[in-house]
């Protein structure tokens, strides 16, 4: 039986209150069936490293696909209830993955919904681990409000590197961590829990910059 999943609105509150989040979607279950990825080649450490915050991470929220039949790709997502459900412990509480993911729902493609994740990081001291600052559109929303760090990771092969990735999150003085690099950003998530606030904020940017300023080339993904 797949697990019970609490909401997107209900996960953006959990996180509010100070929690981390590491997120597993069909990329992050791919590679623990050991596979590769779109942006990182088969690795057996990453599938392993995943495999086990999956299971013993108690310092982040684990956040998975709600398989909310009111979703937008539920169709899509339904087909991986039995594999998912076989690879999700049973032991623990669950929160949505899809919370970076507005298109699998229309209560999502909102002001309201994007004005929510942005309080995640006002008036807080921020670093984000994404690709190259001019690439950014998730680094230019947050610098409506504030300044932010950046520390730069690619789009290939990021997890070769997540251990200076991990280092330098944890020398920074930012008290919040965003975290926009793929399935590295899964494990990075559940690692710096330990020490400060990790988002695994995904791929979000391009939606908040069509929200906050009417980029047309900004996805609802």
């Amino acid at each position: 039986m797949y697990p019970k999943v609490r909401g997107e609105y209900e996960t953006l509150a959990k996180i509010k209150e100070g929690n981390s989040i590491a997120r597993w979607g069909d990329g992050e279950y791919g590679v623990m069936r050991d596979q590769g990825y779109t942006r990182n080649r088969y690795d057996p450490r990453l599938s392993k490293e995943l495999r086990v915050h999956m299971e013993r991470c108690d310092t982040a929220l684990i956040g998975i696909p709600t398989m909310d039949p009111k979703g937008c790709k539920y169709q899509n997502w339904s087909r991986h209830i039995e594999d998912y459900a076989s690879r999700t412990p049973k032991h623990r509480e669950y929160y949505s993955s899809l919370i970076t993911r507005p298109d699998c729902g229309a209560w999502m493609r909102t002001r309201e919904y994007a004005e929510a994740v942005q309080e995640l990081w006002l008036d807080r001291k921020v670093v984000l681990v994404g690709p190259e600052p001019h690439r950014s559109k998730l680094r230019k929303v947050i610098e409506i409000t504030q300044d932010v760090g950046m520390i730069e990771c690619p789009l290939y092969q990021a997890y070769d590197y997540i251990d200076e990735f991990e280092q330098a999150c944890l020398n920074s003085s930012a008290d919040l961590v965003l975290l926009s690099c793929g399935v590295t950003g899964t494990c990075l998530a559940a690692r710096l829990s330990k020490r400060k606030q990790a988002i695994d904020i995904g791929s979000i940017g391009g939606f908040l910059s069509k929200v906050f300023f009417g980029d047309p080339h900004g996805r609802y993904y």
